[in-house]
């Protein structure tokens, strides 16, 4: 209890150094309040004087220790607190209540031990012989007259004759320094089988083959009145391929949307990479006096020859948007409306904003159309650069790589042979 009090101490001190919040502060002085409180509690619960004796624990439940304190001394002179530790050991039986308790229990044994069988009789079942009594103070040894037919763990053996055979079983219960013999003659008959027909099998299977030195492994041929035929069972090899060719399906599943996602990639950087091309011509045709949507016919109409008649034709996919551009046009598409799909199918900024410069131009009209577009060439031929010094770096990262582990497998050649010679 004193030193929660140095605790709270402490903590009032720190928090007037400052050294904690003030939320901290309330939570720590909070629970050290309360640990002080309970152990001014525990001492002031324990605080009665005078005590004559202690009262023991009950039969079974071993000792307990306390701790006391004593105070010597008397009134006139000053007394002296003195702790002292006790060990206050569990009651004991007398002889007439162990003789009792031992009586009791011997009588309800039978009971207790036949389990599944109605009498002793007719013992076709395990019997269940406990290892004490009820009461736990008293303890149970088990003896068979003959093992063979019944064992002291309450197991029926083999080799019983079909109208049974008598044994003896004896206990002999035990509590302090006092014994009690129970004995109980039993009919022992072959053991009836319990369980589910698969346990029942292998009960059979074990007491047929308790001879480890037999050549042959015997299957019993009938159990619970029933037939049994055997034969081994094959491998469901089709299971194995099903299965086989789920994981193959998942497998290839995800390799789809790899291609997938590879080649949305790439068309993404063919954009970006195209980008600048394409506003190019639509500056170029602009300043030689075509309309927008002329400019577009020009350059999809060209790319389409091109596509057509040269060899080793590279893929434009910036000239590719501006053909579907056109096509939708001559379907009856508004141009306004081919300048937003153009900014959806393509999904990137660059083409967003040229769909948005190419929408305000043909609602409104003006001469600054040529300006932005070439602000826009600009934006993109920095974006290009900046794509090209970060694909350098990438590069030149991937190639310090194998110089590294070359370095060190020069390091390993000169120190390994060093550390060989020492």
């Amino acid at each position: 209890m004193e030193i929660c009090g140095v605790i709270i101490i402490l903590v009032i001190m720190f928090r007037a150094a400052k050294m904690w919040d003030r939320k901290h502060f309330l939570i720590i002085l909070a629970g050290t309040v309360m640990c002080f409180a309970a152990a001014l509690l525990n001492e002031t619960g324990n605080s009665e004087k005078n005590i004559e004796y202690l009262k023991k624990s009950e039969v079974g439940t071993g000792s307990e220790a306390k701790e006391l304190v004593a105070e010597v001394g008397n009134e006139e002179s000053k007394t002296e607190e003195i702790r002292v530790e006790v060990s206050v050991p569990e009651r004991e039986y007398s002889k007439e209540e162990c003789e009792k308790i031992l009586e009791d229990e011997a009588g309800v044994l039978t009971q207790r031990i036949l389990g599944e069988n109605k009498s002793t009789e007719r013992i076709e079942y395990d019997m269940k012989l406990p290892a004490e009594g009820n009461n736990t103070a008293v303890s149970i040894e088990w003896y068979s007259s003959d093992n063979s037919i019944l064992d002291w763990q309450g197991k029926i053996g083999g080799d019983i004759p079909k109208d049974g055979t008598y044994i003896t079983l004896k206990a002999v219960l035990s509590l302090q320094s006092e014994e009690f013999i129970y004995e109980e003659k039993l009919r022992v008959y072959p053991k009836v089988l319990t369980g589910t027909v698969k346990e029942k099998l292998i009960e059979e299977i074990n007491e047929k083959n308790q001879d480890a030195g037999e050549e042959n492994y015997y299957l019993p041929d009938s159990v619970d009145g029933e037939k049994v035929v055997w034969y081994e069972a094959s491998e469901d090899k089709y299971a194995y391929l099903a299965a086989l060719i789920l994981i193959a399906g998942i497998f290839l599943n995800i390799s789809k949307k790899q291609k997938e996602d590879e080649k949305k990639k790439q068309r993404a950087e063919g954009l970006k990479r195209d980008y600048p091309e394409l506003v190019s011509r639509l500056i170029l045709l602009l300043y030689s006096g075509s309309s927008m949507r002329n400019a577009f016919y020009s350059i999809g109409n060209n790319y389409r020859r091109r596509k057509k008649e040269e060899t080793g034709f590279r893929r434009n996919e910036a000239f590719e948007e501006a053909v579907i551009l056109c096509h939708e046009i001559e379907n009856g598409v508004t141009e306004a409306d081919a300048y937003e799909n153009l900014a959806k199918r393509c999904a990137l900024p660059n083409y967003r904003s040229l769909s948005v410069a190419l929408i305000q131009n043909q609602k409104r009209g003006g001469s600054h159309i040529i300006e932005n577009l070439e602000q826009e060439v600009m934006n993109a031929f920095e974006e290009k650069k900046r794509q090209a010094r970060t694909a350098g770096d990438a590069a030149s990262m991937k190639l310090l790589l194998p110089l590294v582990l070359m370095l060190a497998i020069v390091f390993a050649l000169m120190m390994i042979p060093a550390f060989l010679s020492l």
